[in-house]
């Protein structure tokens, strides 16, 4: 069975929808859902750059909640 991914170090999604999506044992992928530059607080940073690199860390907290990292 697929096992929503929404990790709690990051915003909450904007509707009814998991930032990430594991399908079952054996297969070992990871869909992730477009990630905004969006801290969890609802702020964002003032440039590109900020919303950038945050951005990357919401994606690298959805592949850290399934146990996997950006080269596994």
């Amino acid at each position: 069975m697929n096992q929503p991914i929404t990790p709690a170090s990051i915003r909450a999604p904007f509707s009814r929808y998991s930032h990430g999506m594991q399908v079952p044992p054996g297969s070992r992928l990871v869909f992730c859902s477009g990630q905004l530059g969006i801290a969890p607080d609802d702020t964002i940073p003032p440039d590109t750059a900020g919303q950038a690199r945050l951005c990357f860390a919401n994606i690298e907290a959805v592949l850290r909640e399934a146990g996997m990292g950006w080269r596994t």
